[in-house]
């Protein structure tokens, strides 16, 4: 039988078992947590987990051994690509300790990352991003992969016990039934339990953020769980940011921001309790169009109006702004608009192009006035 693992574990690592009562992630590489009681799957395959944390992040390295290299799948690169079709380790984490929701972080040997949040109710929003960060490599019979999570993006103010669960999955490709993991799938009351020490004052409550391009505001209500006041700084996108959090308390922070269509983009929130990060939110899109506009035709008798038909992919904020543009110069109509979807009527009879304009977005036509059959000769 060939050898897979040679395990030459440092004095200080500890041996996880599935029964155990709840045990503190350690800090340190040297001091990690091991395990190798993975199940499930068609075929046999050794893996090893190892669990540690520092200040900053929650660390798990995963090898998994595979039996068919030359199908080896690692195609995937882009951030939430559908990285689980990959050879993969896959993370789930319930921070509330609840046995309810939680997050789930899945990398490939590429260091790309699948990360989402499942409520209660089991529906999943890919709107968390974890920030993770991942690399991996494959061996002669095996793959490895190793992710570190921020911690302050799990949201461990609204834990302060500290009392957390964890399960983790490993899927080679080859096989799509060759799927195994410690703790059971998306069941989280069967994962091992774990404490996660260090003090977490501030929560993210709720936000809001339009992922439409354009003008754009970010707005973040936090909450003070510590039972002190808090004075918090950080920055937005890099610029600072500072303000007081009273004990108890939640507050909205709204923060501006611009969207440029369909060009890849993030946000991120960072604040900190003195010297030490608390509160990590970073969200990573690609902006979609906000304003959809199109002239009913571009080809126009002497006194047809200039028809335009649209929507918007949020409810109005702003008017829309038409330049009606000609030889003898340039008008500028702000059109107030009543819902998502509109239908105007403008009177120029000698524009010649229009621009529609909704928060920095701006879609451009060109028109063309047409003699009439039924016009006198």
């Amino acid at each position: 039988m060939r050898i897979f693992f040679l395990l030459t574990l440092l004095f200080a690592t500890q041996t996880i078992s599935m029964a155990a009562a709840p045990v503190e992630i350690p800090f340190g590489r040297e001091s990690a947590l091991v395990s190798t009681e993975f199940t499930g799957g068609v075929t046999e395959r050794r893996c090893e987990a190892r669990i540690w944390r520092d200040e900053a992040n929650f660390h798990v390295v995963l090898r998994s051994e595979h039996g068919a290299l030359a199908h080896k799948a690692n195609a995937l690169n882009g951030h939430d690509d559908p990285v689980f079709r990959d050879d993969c380790i896959e993370i789930f984490l319930d921070v509330e300790g609840r046995g309810k929701s939680y997050y789930q972080v899945v990398a490939n040997v590429n260091g790309a990352i699948y990360d989402h949040w499942r409520d209660e109710y089991r529906r999943s929003s890919v709107r968390w991003d974890s920030d993770a960060v991942a690399k991996g490599r494959y061996g002669a019979d095996f793959y490895e992969i190793e992710v570190a999570i921020p911690l302050a993006s799990l949201n461990l103010g609204n834990n302060p016990s500290g009392e957390i669960a964890l399960a983790i999955g490993t899927h080679v490709r080859y096989n799509k039934d060759n799927r195994i993991t410690w703790g059971q799938y998306h069941q989280p009351q069967t994962w091992k339990r774990f404490t996660l020490s260090g003090s977490y004052p501030v929560a993210l409550d709720s936000w809001e953020g339009s992922e439409a391009a354009g003008k754009q505001s970010y707005t973040f209500a936090l909450k003070n769980t510590s039972g002190r006041d808090l004075s918090l700084t950080g920055t937005f996108n890099g610029r600072k940011i500072a303000m007081e959090l009273p004990a108890g308390e939640i507050r909205k922070l709204t923060e501006a921001t611009v969207h440029t269509t369909d060009e890849p983009t993030e946000h991120r929130l960072l604040l900190n309790d003195g010297t030490r990060e608390v509160l990590h939110f970073v969200r990573k899109f690609t902006p979609h169009p906000l304003l959809y506009a199109v002239p009913a035709s571009v080809l126009l008798f002497k006194d047809d109006p200039i028809r335009i038909h649209g929507s918007l992919r949020e409810e109005p904020s702003e008017p829309l702004e038409v330049v009606l543009h000609s030889p003898s110069g340039s008008t500028v109509k702000k059109v107030p608009l009543s819902g998502r979807r509109f239908s105007i009527d403008l009177h120029d009879e000698q524009a010649d192009s229009i621009d529609c304009r909704y928060k920095g977005e701006s879609l451009r036509f060109k028109l063309e006035r047409i003699a009439s059959p039924w016009s006198p000769r």
